[in-house]
């Protein structure tokens, strides 16, 4: 498993430790997320307010020149594919909507984990993780 996905599980058991399993719990994890990184990666500006008003907004041309490159624009076809793929079928997975899915969405309503009475023994038992 990759560390991305064990600081979203520690977030996880950190918000049900606090009761907040929540959409506000979920926000202030994320606007502290945004402000670390903002932080980690805040690179130091190289010219003042007064080089870039004279050079004026050229990130349009900024921007389409990463993807002229076949792999780059690979990438963001695949990525936008996918979104859009996401959005117009409608998911089909047995596992995730049987239990895992239907469990997570149980404990956000509960606003924390707990042991869920149910005759479905795996929603209790099989983890979190989609892809197995």
């Amino acid at each position: 498993m990759d560390s991305r996905f064990s600081g979203l599980c520690l977030r996880g058991w950190i918000l049900s430790a606090l009761h907040q399993v929540n959409l506000a719990g979920y926000a202030v994890f994320f606007f502290v997320l945004a402000v670390v990184l903002a932080v980690a990666y805040k690179r130091p500006r190289r010219e003042g307010p007064a080089a870039r008003a004279r050079t004026g907004a050229k990130w349009a041309p900024r921007i389409l020149r990463r993807f002229r490159r076949p792999l780059p624009l690979l990438f963001l076809l695949t990525a936008v594919l996918a979104f859009a793929g996401g959005a117009v079928h409608a998911p089909n997975n047995y596992d995730a909507l049987t239990y895992r899915f239907p469990r997570m969405l149980h404990w956000w309503a509960a606003s924390g984990w707990h042991w869920i009475a149910t005759p479905n023994l795996r929603m209790n038992v099989s983890g979190t993780v989609l892809n197995g």
